[in-house]
Parts: structure tokens; sequence; C-alpha cells
């Protein structure tokens, strides 16, 4: 992974610029937010390969229904939870609205729902549990996700934001070009229009920057998102036929 004193210098290659007109604090606030949304980018086009995928695993509590999500949580994949203590059991996504009955109390949850078969409702920075009884379960919960992060720093730990020298993106090397286009289009944008338009035309095909459509998506957001969707060779189907044997004659 490059560090990111060296996409720096890249950027003030490409831009003709230094730190006195173009910060490195301002350049990794700039990486960052190009960060964040090449990382949506990936997300979005990720095949069986989760780019930052992360499980976390947390207690359930006794007749505690909501849960907080991890802090850097950014896509949620699976849930699955250990509500007898023993064995783990995924749970389906639920909306409230799909319950026939009343669910305003807890008598009323543990009436219509059963821990064999739990259902989680998805909140913004939560999830709720429906299901039988809950019981403190140490460890009784385990969530697969992405994360929101950008890199890791010099110890190798997650960072959400660029803020020295030698923190480092997570993005395959080659996508690491986008912390250089993306920075020198915000930087250029007023300053100087052409650059701008290079720059846009570099990071996804077209001048007049990304376009609606994924399909359309060209540049290197298009490669991006066609090297992380097929970091997984394709599964292969197989199929079999049944034991009949079927021997056509004509008449």
């Amino acid at each position: 992974m490059s560090a990111i004193s060296t996409l720096d210098n890249y950027i003030d290659d490409f831009a003709g610029t230094d730190t006195t007109s173009f910060s490195d604090a301002d350049k990794h606030a700039a990486q960052t937010r190009w960060a964040h949304t090449i990382t949506e980018e990936v997300i979005d086009a990720q095949g069986d390969w989760d780019f930052q995928g992360e499980m976390a695993t947390a207690n359930l509590v006794a007749n505690q229904r909501e849960y907080a999500f991890p802090t850097d949580i950014l896509k949620i994949k699976r849930i699955d939870l250990k509500l007898d203590g023993t064995n783990w059991t995924p749970v389906h996504w639920l909306d409230e609205s799909e319950i026939p009955n009343s669910a305003a109390s807890e008598s009323d949850i543990t009436e219509n729902f059963n821990n064999s078969n739990p259902y989680i409702t998805l909140y913004d920075k939560s999830f709720f549990v429906w299901s039988g009884t809950i019981t403190s379960v140490t460890g009784g919960i385990k969530i697969w996700y992405s994360e929101e992060i950008v890199g890791v720093d010099d110890s190798g730990d997650d960072i959400s934001s660029f803020t020295a020298d030698t923190d480092s993106s997570n993005l395959a090397e080659f996508a690491q070009m986008g912390l250089v286009y993306g920075p020198i289009l915000d930087w250029c944008e007023n300053r100087n229009p052409g650059l701008a338009n290079r720059m846009n035309i570099r990071l996804y095909g077209h001048s007049a920057g990304r376009p609606a459509n994924n399909d359309e998506v060209g540049g290197l957001i298009g490669r991006i998102r066609t090297f992380y969707s097929q970091r997984v060779p394709d599964k292969k189907v197989a199929i079999t036929s049944s034991a009949v044997n079927f021997s056509p004659s004509c008449q």
C-alpha cells in the first residue's frame, strides 16, 4: 500500500501544487472524502469478496430488545443470535408494518415470536430483536458487515480519516489513483476548469462527472467497479439430470 505522502506528491506533480497552495491537511481531507466515495462504489459493485469486511461480537442482555450497531458499520451483511445460549440462529429482516398483531408490549412480542425463528428490524444505528424471551448470553450476537473506514495508520489500526503522511489506503494500488484525481478535481474546479475536466474524464470517462447509470461509468471508477466485482471467479452452477433415461424413437 502506498503511504498517503506518496499520493500527496502525485497530486503536486499532476496539479503543479505544493504544500503552500494545497496544504497536506487539505489534501488529506479531500482524500478522506474520496476514499469514502470510492468505498461506496466498491461495496456497491463487490461480489463474494467483501471489501473491508468485518465481524463483531456483542452480548445479549436479558429483556433487552434494541442493540447498537458497531460505530464503523457501513453495510450490514448478516446477524446471528444465540438466544438459547448454545445454538446460533440466523435472523430475518422484518418491517414493523408486517406484524399483523399488537407489538406494543413484551408479552405481545413473546406471544407472536419465538427463539427458534427470530427476526430483527434495522434502524439507522441499531436493530430491534423480535423473538421469544431474551436472556443474558455472553457473546450472543454476531454481526457481519462492511466497515466505514478509509485505511490504516502506521500501526495497522483502522482509521476513518487520513491525518498523517504515514497513513495508508485499503484500496488496491491502482485504485488509489482515485485519491489523486479526486482531490485535484476538488482543488482545481474553480481554479483550472480545464484540468478539472481532465480529472473528471480520468475518474469517470466523462467530462461532466459521474453518470447516473452505473453501466455508463468508465474511467478509473469503472475499472475499480469491474475489478472488485470480479475478485472471486463466478460460481459454476452444475445441473444434473434425473435417473430417468429417455429413449425417443420415430414411429
